[in-house]
């Protein structure tokens, strides 16, 4: 259904961050051989030994293996011109210490070990397959499983880390990202962060048991999961679904509020799967952040944003215990203003209370450009900061809360147009108030399918923010087809959409588009959904249908809006802009408000006037076979 949100945030043309270094022209094979530009690191973990740092990273192609102590980075593992590493994990499989990263684009896991003693080396282990988009991932030590979120096909899989065919392939929340084990107080229980849920897993009954929503408004960008003290602590934003578009809310944050909240695991609403296999499944439940009605346990929300001084985009934390106290310490990167925020995790507010209550700052100090994720030691005494945007680690003293280090992966990125757009995409200092940037929209340059309002598109009305890598060969831009050029929707995005008063320089808008043009269609891999169909008899198909008046290849869409029988009653428009096929593979989300879950249901359940080209003629079999194709793009 349209989404009746109302948000004056970008519109901006989708951005995959592992495909910004396309432009650059990486081609070198797995080996050694160093990047001749920026690594932009996605994600960092802590060996179990704490002798080293690694780090995933997605512009270069490679894992990166830094030595604490000195500060040295000991090996950079090339990976391949193709692959895309996001998300990195370190751990004891029966004991050998191994690194595991995902690779969201190709739909791959890769094992790493550790050789040689004088002079410590990464080395490919092996190649796990894992269709359908693999992100989070985590060693759950009970069942000695590599437990991965595959968020294109809302699943979750587990492996044993020494052979490549999967232990269990268990169905999750849409979009799960991010993986937290429990067993220290659940045995057996893994959390999953989803599109706007988290969701409860039990391993032994490969089944998901339970899920809670973190907030009464639209939770997005569920960023990070900790456990501390029987309670999961998540990062996220939230998109309160009852208020009118106007920029002095977005000043006091009640258009987007930043924040944590705190889950009980106890009040989790678990599900009884016994009669879900009988097919009498209880109606889902969720807990809410604020207002839920029955009598439930109210979660509690630690506000990261107070009056006019945002802290946006908060990414991946960390957690350092502390016995003996209250509570303990929850380190959190600030990816939109450069800060790593301190949060007491004994300091509770009121369920229900507005955020905005909150007068004061968190303590927080300043680090490099855009960091995404944080690491501890256990001792509780360093923390290691990720700075994707400056290829950097930076090492805090937690007792003094001042940097003792910087550790460089390599040479600073050299300050290219492209990556000076990169800077303004991320930097929720360019908003109104600072509450949001351009990520906020556009998590780590993707789409969660999300319905947001812009000033930019001038109905005042909530749509998809669509997935558009390669776009900008595609005229024209915006849902209703307003903007005839780049510069155009560039402007406005960054002028009307972000509600500033001042209007978007001409140097920052060349360095958007740069930013822009160096984006590619993600290589499609195939997913769950698309096994059952046959690829090749769907392209035959995709003419027959006469898919091409609308999506015309090469690049899948032509220059016109198109009445395809999704009349929306919000909005009024019967005419939409096409958007390009290229890359359906990797999106959850379809048609103009998001309607669509799956490609399947934009036939089936959406084209109840038979005009979305002559698909309605098509057998079940057949429309598997398109939707095979359609994936393959």
């Amino acid at each position: 259904m349209q989404s009746t949100t109302r948000m004056c945030l970008s519109f901006f043309i989708q951005l995959s961050l592992p495909a910004v270094l396309l432009f650059l022209g990486l081609t070198q094979a797995a080996g050694d051989e160093p990047p001749q530009g920026p690594r932009y690191p996605s994600d960092l973990a802590l060996g179990p030994g704490q002798k080293y740092l690694f780090t995933a990273n997605s512009g270069s192609h490679s894992i990166s293996m830094v030595r604490i102590s000195s500060g040295e980075v000991l090996h950079e593992l090339h990976l391949g011109s193709a692959a895309r590493p996001s998300q990195i994990t370190s751990f004891l499989h029966n004991g050998a210490q191994r690194v595991a990263t995902s690779d969201r684009d190709a739909g791959k896991v890769y094992i790493l070990s550790i050789t040689g003693s004088a002079h410590p080396r990464l080395e490919l282990l092996r190649t796990l397959p894992a269709p359908g988009g693999p992100e989070g991932l985590q060693y759950a030590q009970g069942s000695r499983a590599l437990v991965v979120a595959c968020s294109r096909a809302n699943r979750v899989l587990m492996f044993n880390p020494d052979t490549e065919n999967p232990l269990a392939s268990i169905e999750t929340v849409e979009g799960p990202r991010r993986i937290l084990s429990l067993e220290e107080s659940s045995p057996g229980q893994v959390a999953v962060t989803g599109r706007d849920s988290v969701g409860l897993l039990d391993l032994t009954k490969k089944i998901q048991i339970g899920e809670a929503a973190p907030a009464k408004g639209r939770a997005l960008n569920l960023q990070g999961l900790v456990f501390s003290r029987g309670n999961i602590l998540l990062s996220h934003q939230v998109q309160p679904t009852e208020v009118a578009v106007d920029p002095q809310m977005i000043v006091w944050g009640l258009i987007l509020a930043n924040r944590v909240t705190s889950i009980p695991v106890s009040t989790i609403p678990v599900r009884d799967y016994n009669k879900e296999k009988d097919g009498d499944a209880p109606e889902k439940k969720y807990i809410y952040g604020v207002g839920y009605q029955g009598g439930d346990p109210l979660h509690r929300i630690v506000p990261l944003d107070q009056r006019q001084r945002a802290n946006g985009d908060p990414g991946k934390p960390a957690l350092v215990s502390r016995p003996g106290s209250a509570g303990d310490l929850l380190l959190l990167p600030s990816g939109g203003t450069n800060r790593l925020v301190f949060i007491d995790t004994d300091e509770a507010y009121l369920p229900g209370t507005e955020p905005l209550s909150r007068q004061e700052a968190l303590p927080s100090i300043k680090v490099g450009d855009r960091p995404v994720a944080v690491a501890c030691a256990a001792n509780g005494r360093r923390a290691y900061v990720l700075c994707s945007l400056e290829d950097s680690i930076w090492e805090i003293d937690l007792a003094t809360r001042k940097t003792q280090r910087t550790i460089r992966l390599g040479p600073s990125p050299k300050p290219t147009e492209t990556h000076l757009g990169a800077k303004i995409f991320f930097n929720s200092k360019r908003s109104n108030g600072g509450w949001y940037s351009c990520n906020s929209c556009h998590p780590e340059g993707g789409t969660r399918g999300h319905n947001f309002d812009t000033h930019a598109d001038g109905d005042g009305l909530a749509k998809k923010a669509p997935d558009l890598h390669g776009s900008i060969q595609t005229p024209p831009w915006a849902w209703n087809g307003k903007f005839k050029t780049l510069q155009e929707q560039v402007s406005a995005s960054l002028h009307s959409t972000m509600a500033v008063n001042r209007k978007a320089a001409p140097k920052d808008v060349a360095r958007v588009i740069a930013f822009l043009g160096s984006l590619l269609p993600r290589p499609t891999t195939r997913t769950l959904e698309s096994l059952g169909g046959d690829p090749e008899k769907g392209a035959a198909l995709f003419q027959k249908a006469a898919c091409a008046t609308c999506h015309k290849p090469p690049l899948y869409t032509v220059p016109a809006l198109k009445d395809v029988g999704v009349f929306d009653e919000y909005d009024g428009y019967r005419d939409y802009n096409p958007p390009s096929l290229l890359g359906a593979g990797s999106r959850s989300r379809f048609l103009h408000d998001g309607r669509a879950t799956s490609l399947r249901s934009i036939f089936t359940l959406h084209d109840k006037e038979n005009r979305h080209g002559k698909a309605h003629s098509l057998t079940r079999d057949e429309l598997s076979d398109l939707v095979a194709f359609l994936r393959t793009l």
